[in-house]
């Protein structure tokens, strides 16, 4: 009797050391799910945004409606900041901070109104969990089995996904972080939804 119980005990604690259901960061199982994610093309999130760089920092709301190559920002801060919004495409973006009208990268433009250059170009397919197609190459990619990313990193920033949860347009990441050499960002998401909602 006691051997069966040992037997079964060794047995049981084997099969518990040998399974890890949480995460896999095989590239080839990354390939595919990335190009799953990136098929997510039309969306609008609410979000708190923090960016910190060693010499400032901004805290406000973020509002990014995307449809398609087509996007609006909705940026809004703390008291005399206002809103800033920036509009464009592949091709083209201008923003309207404090009536004024401004023309270039929707990077620039974004920098040039919080005072921290921050990759808005790659948050387009970072913030649902995906590298960007058009970035550079994934260095380290770590995914949980369900397919969903917790962590990559692409152009020199570290990314890190959680808080994931059903929305109405996907299973999608709650809290988005991003760390490079001199800066930093947190989004704290409030609301996935359609973006014609």
């Amino acid at each position: 009797m006691k051997l069966r119980l040992i037997l079964f005990i060794a047995t049981f604690l084997a099969g518990c050391a040998s399974y890890n259901p949480e995460k896999n960061s095989s590239p080839e199982l990354w390939e595919p799910n990335s190009n799953r994610m990136n098929d997510l093309k039309d969306w609008r999130i609410s979000a708190k945004l923090s960016i910190k760089s060693p010499y400032s920092g901004f805290s406000g709301r973020i509002d990014w409606t995307q449809k398609e190559s087509s996007y609006q920002i909705l940026i809004s801060g703390p008291l005399g900041f206002g809103l800033a919004r920036i509009e464009g495409n592949e091709t083209s973006a201008h923003m309207e901070h404090k009536n004024e009208s401004f023309v270039g990268s929707p990077d620039k433009l974004l920098s040039d109104a919080i005072g921290i250059p921050i990759p808005i170009d790659g948050w387009r397919w970072w913030l649902s969990g995906s590298p960007s197609p058009i970035g550079g190459p994934v260095e380290f990619a770590d995914i949980v089995l369900d397919s969903h990313a917790t962590s990559f990193s692409q152009d020199g920033w570290y990314l890190s996904f959680s808080d994931y949860s059903l929305t109405p347009i996907g299973y999608l990441p709650g809290k988005i972080t991003g760390q490079s050499d001199q800066l930093s960002f947190k989004l704290i998401v409030s609301k996935w939804r359609n973006p014609n909602n």
